[in-house]
């Protein structure tokens, strides 16, 4: 688990390592794999101390971590879960679809990118903002606008944790 960004934020970008290399350099973007998310941040306003990304290695579709022992992975997410407890971000967003389907359970981020949902309760059931990943977005160029619409909503709703009905 990598963690970049301030002590705390008020939004949470979660995420899985899409790239080998992201992981090797200890960063959850590269410069290029993140670039047009970075762009929808800085259009949509956002300041850097309002944001932070945090990323797990190779987080499996059903919130499992792939490719890890057992015990490895049950100590990674009890740390996650740990780790999430504590944040105290307004907003969670999770990008992509092993993130969207770890924090709420819901499948297929094409249906709810761009909406507010709710976490799962054993993450308190906060508000989230699930988006695509930047990895898929770099491969489908026509996407880059969800990503701004995404960054848009965040700019309004990353005042309050509640979620409005």
């Amino acid at each position: 688990m990598f963690y970049q960004g301030p002590s705390t934020p008020k939004i949470l970008f979660v995420s899985d390592f899409q790239r080998v290399h992201c992981y090797a350099e200890g960063k959850v973007f590269s410069e290029w794999l993140g670039q047009p998310l970075y762009n929808a941040i800085k259009k949509a306003g956002l300041r850097s101390e309002e944001y932070g990304f945090l990323a797990l290695h190779d987080v499996g579709p059903r919130g499992d971590l792939r490719g890890l022992p057992t015990d490895t992975r049950q100590a990674d997410l009890d740390n996650f879960r740990g780790w999430l407890s504590s944040c105290t971000a307004n907003v969670i967003v999770p990008l992509g679809e092993y993130a969207l389907e770890l924090l709420t359970g819901l499948t297929g981020i094409g249906k709810w990118q761009c909406s507010v949902v709710s976490t799962r309760a054993t993450y308190g059931g906060r508000k989230c903002l699930p988006m695509f990943h930047p990895e898929y977005v770099s491969r489908a160029y026509g996407d880059h606008f969800y990503l701004t619409l995404g960054c848009q909503k965040l700019a309004k709703e990353k005042e309050s944790p509640l979620l409005k009905i």
